[in-house]
């Protein structure tokens, strides 16, 4: 049986043909050869571009090239963060009520109570709420580092006990600063990247964790290909590997790094200069990876998103609050901001190879959308 609550949030959908998609990846000729040389190479499986990988993103993120480990997608590095960390089952780990479905459901896979707490109104998580939500129970704490800009993790350290580990879901922020520093300057124990196709840098499918001990970097890397030390199933692990193919394509990606994240960041200003009035960018800051262009505005998201994909403009709601997905509806605490956004916070259309008369288009049609909305309008 469905949640009640689930049903204003659940998926709209169009008749019309979409003109401008929510996102694709910027794939070129580099991407191309790199993936063609792994298949002319006959090793499309535990060769050395997924460890090269693996040590470029940790380089990115601040850290130590030994202490990246690559797997096949970010939510498994979010599951391996809570194994090698020795998260203990039955614990409490706090996170936010607003973000995406993969930080909650590797919480409760670890066996794990998922403390949810609300938002700051950038989309990220309350450090003052975490504080609150702290019990004896509180083994760690995971935020997500939504939309390309990190968590206060300074502020989140200071308001916890020492004993509490710190785990950045770093998944939408490979790239990102704060105070001048990648996450792995930062005071978090892991961090987790993922990169689906939407993402700053495109592997199909992949992620990486970052540690900081490099026995606990073996131990993942162990983990990630059933237990095996290369000779003996040391513990039961899982098939966590990264292919080559998805390697050798985010490699290619990691030297256009620059160049993909420049032209995101000009997408994402030319979009600010041109909003309509009464739309508003979320909050931002100097040292954002720009993944996604979330703006609110009066109306419903639903109905904005519906009525944009009728334009041929596909728009999506990011984020619905998680207490409203039918796996946590149980959940009956109020989260106002993490609702105030999940009510009225749209993403729109952004990719490197967006154009200026796509991105006209996309503001022509969020302008049409949001005048219907006001009263005395002839939608009203």
């Amino acid at each position: 049986m469905r949640c009640k609550r689930y049903q204003m949030w659940e998926a709209v959908s169009c008749g019309a043909d979409l003109l401008i998609p929510l996102s694709r990846p910027s794939i070129t000729e580099a991407e191309r050869a790199a993936v063609l040389e792994v298949l002319d190479s006959g090793q499309l499986a535990n060769g050395p571009r997924a460890l090269t990988f693996a040590d470029r993103v940790a380089l990115r993120a601040g850290g130590d090239p030994w202490g990246g480990v690559a797997t096949s997608s970010g939510t498994a590095a979010l599951a391996l963060a809570l194994k090698v960390l020795r998260i203990p089952a039955g614990s409490e780990i706090i996170t936010s009520a607003y973000g995406f479905c993969a930080t909650p459901a590797v919480i409760e896979h670890h066996e794990c109570r998922p403390v949810f707490v609300d938002c700051l109104r950038s989309g990220l998580i309350d450090p003052d709420a975490v504080r609150r939500a702290v019990t004896r129970s509180t083994s760690s704490v995971l935020g997500a580092d939504l939309y390309g800009s990190l968590c206060d993790w300074h502020r989140i350290r200071e308001v916890v006990p020492p004993s509490v580990q710190l785990i950045a879901d770093s998944c939408e922020a490979l790239g990102a600063e704060r105070d001048g520093g990648a996450i792995m300057t930062h005071p978090v124990d892991a961090a987790t990247f993922g990169h689906f196709p939407n993402k700053q840098i495109c592997a199909a499918e992949g992620g990486v964790l970052l540690v900081r001990d490099i026995g606990v970097a073996e131990r993942a890397r162990c983990l990630t290909s059933h237990g095996r030390d290369g000779v003996r199933v040391v513990e039961p692990g899982f098939n966590y590997r990264m292919s080559e193919l998805h390697a050798a394509l985010g490699l290619a990606q990691l030297d256009r790094f620059q160049e993909l994240q420049q032209r995101r960041s000009e997408i994402a200003h030319w979009y600010t200069a041109h909003l309509p009035a009464c739309v508003r960018p979320l909050p931002t800051d100097p040292g954002r990876s720009w993944f996604v262009y979330v703006v609110t505005c009066d109306r419903p998201a639903v109905e904005v998103v519906r009525e944009l994909e009728a334009r041929g403009v596909q728009a999506r709601r990011y984020f619905p609050p998680l207490t409203y997905e039918p796996a946590w509806c149980h959940v009956r605490e109020a989260f106002p901001m993490a609702a105030h956004l999940g009510t009225h916070a749209v993403a729109l259309p952004f990719f490197p190879d967006l154009t200026t008369d796509q991105q006209r288009a996309v503001i022509e049609a969020l302008a049409e959308v949001v005048a219907d909305g006001r009263p005395g309008s002839s939608a009203a």
